[in-house]
């Protein structure tokens, strides 16, 4: 992890990949297992990619969609608890 941190690009792949846990979290609270399905395509893909040496985009979060996947995981616990928005 340290030696990622340092390197610009292997940083931009570490942010990908933790982008995509997030969103996998949200998008499949009750799936463990989609989730990880997902997230282990989305490493694969990017370490082709490194290995390619296709340049990684820097992830930019924005508030919209980040209060988007808040709404979504609200809306899902609520679910859970037999209630509705």
């Amino acid at each position: 992890h340290a030696e990622n941190a340092r390197d610009p690009e292997l940083r931009r792949a570490q942010s990908l990949v933790a982008q995509t846990i997030s969103i996998a979290r949200a998008k499949y609270p009750d799936d463990p297992a989609k989730g990880s399905k997902e997230i282990e395509a989305r490493r694969q893909e990017v370490a082709i990619r490194i290995a390619n040496g296709d340049k990684i985009a820097i992830i930019q979060v924005r508030s919209q969609q980040a209060q988007r996947v808040r709404e979504i995981t609200q809306d899902q616990a609520l679910q859970r608890d037999g209630r509705s928005r």
